[in-house]
């Protein structure tokens, strides 16, 4: 019997691999073969061939989801070639490894999806040992079998989950979330947010860039596991530089959204677009942290906002040179939360 795993990026890659693990350990039988295209096409090997050779000859199919794959156009090619094979098309199972129904516009919502819970993938297994009349396992054995093996199995998925996927809202696919040119997030790309059109003169505009690019080059300095970093003051280097509303919001949302970390220095008390920034960056779950003189003097959701949600940090700061040495002595720490005030 033949199964076929489909897979796109990261997150969806390394579940695939854990559920060969699972299948092949699970039923321990010589006449099942997996396919997985990560493992199984050598450099050089003509890959679409393999990928059709295998799709045509298994009877199972399961097609790996996350929020970040959802809208893959690989995913889809696959699914369309699986559902011309008349072996496998009554077999195509979406598996979704995040709590949330597969959207309605998704050619993949035609078909009976499982979840990453001890029910459906029991069902699933009662399926592949069916279709694959795999005696390995006897049936008396089959239930208790399945539920030692698939705490592990569980708890590897969750894993990966959480470290190669840091963005999305719990019920709307990444790629479906303003602006939805932007399909992932990078790890370790840094959002640096803090005032700068809201500054009224341009003096004090300069001021404000000259110290915002002096804590950019410390996070850069101090920061190992950072890779790159995003603020956009770099490019403006006056207050009559500014794009338009329209263009500076879906160029720096947009560079939210791709990062894993976002941080935010809030010195002024100004009306500013930077609140929205905060706003966004917790909507999607991301590392936030915020530096401040006083958090008395942040909105008032967000005096208290650190002590509920467990991803953002807030610092205070009396100047710009103690957040300087404050990034200098911890800023690898603060970054990566491992040390909340």
């Amino acid at each position: 019997m033949k199964i076929f795993i489909s897979w796109s990026k990261d997150a969806s890659k390394q579940a695939a691999i854990e559920l060969k693990k699972f299948i092949s350990e699970f039923f321990r039988s010589k006449s099942l073969d997996i396919f997985l295209s990560i493992s199984e096409i050598q450099p050089g090997e003509a890959w679409f061939d393999k990928v059709r050779e295998a799709i045509e000859g298994s009877s199972v199919c399961i097609i790996v989801l996350t929020d970040e794959n959802e809208l893959s156009r690989w995913l889809y090619f696959e699914a369309g070639a699986i559902a011309f094979n008349t072996e496998s098309s009554k077999n195509i199972v979406p598996l979704l490894l995040n709590s949330r129904e597969i959207d309605k516009s998704s050619p993949l919502s035609h078909y009976q999806c499982v979840r990453n819970t001890p029910e459906d993938l029991l069902r699933l297994f009662r399926t592949i040992k069916k279709e694959g009349k795999l005696t390995g396992v006897r049936e008396e054995d089959f239930q208790t079998r399945f539920q030692t093996q698939y705490s592990p199995f569980n708890l590897k998925i969750n894993g990966i989950i959480e470290q190669t996927f840091v963005g999305a809202l719990a019920n709307v696919p990444f790629g479906h979330i303003f602006p939805k040119d932007t399909k992932r997030t990078e790890v370790g790309t840094v959002f640096i947010g803090a005032p700068m059109a809201s500054h009224q003169s341009a003096i004090a505009y300069e001021n404000e860039r000259k110290r915002m690019a002096e804590f950019k080059e410390a996070v850069d300095i101090c920061c190992p596991s950072v890779k790159r970093i995003y603020w956009a003051g770099s490019e403006i280097p006056s207050v009559k530089k500014f794009d338009g509303e329209q263009i500076a919001l879906t160029r720096d949302l947009g560079q939210l959204k791709l990062s894993e970390i976002c941080l935010f220095v809030l010195f002024a008390k100004l009306p500013t677009s930077v609140h929205v920034e905060i706003g966004y960056a917790i909507a999607l779950n991301k590392k936030i942290v915020i530096f401040c003189k006083n958090r008395e003097d942040l909105p008032f959701l967000l005096k208290r906002a650190d002590k509920q949600i467990s991803n953002l940090s807030i610092y205070e700061c009396s100047s710009y040179d103690e957040l300087l040495k404050l990034i200098d002595k911890d800023g690898e720490a603060i970054i990566s939360n491992e040390t909340r005030p």
